[in-house]
């Protein structure tokens, strides 16, 4: 599915995804959260690995994965030299566990119809 015609815009919102949790990750921390951290984690890389999986849609799934593991240890670097932030490896954990959860849904996305198109489907 290398010339899926909505690559281009999940490829857009992978960016500003990124740019955005970026942002939100080494900016002064904002005090209270809406959820718990670890809840976050796992919505923003499942969020993540959708956005990515559906942006590069010619490349298998732990390809795509596996740099989002690295950019989740990168923003743990970086937090851990922001003033009021502070690296923690469960972060990581929930980051991996948003990717794994993205990926035991495959099977299910697989049938929703708005999104067949996707691996080949009407």
């Amino acid at each position: 599915m290398a010339g899926w015609r909505y690559a281009w815009a999940f490829q857009a919102a992978f960016g500003l995804s990124l740019a955005g949790i970026t942002w939100l990750s080494v900016a002064p921390f904002p005090g209270e959260l809406p959820a718990s951290d670890k809840e976050l984690h796992v919505a923003g890389y499942f969020a993540l690995g959708f956005l990515a999986d559906f942006a590069f849609p010619a490349r298998p799934y732990l390809v795509k994965a596996i740099p989002l593991v690295m950019y989740g240890l990168v923003i743990e670097a970086v937090q851990s030299r922001v003033p009021g932030r502070f690296a923690e490896g469960a972060d990581l954990v929930a980051n991996l566990g948003g990717l794994l959860l993205f990926w035991i849904c495959l099977p299910i996305l697989r049938r929703v119809p708005v999104l067949r198109s996707r691996w080949g489907g009407e």
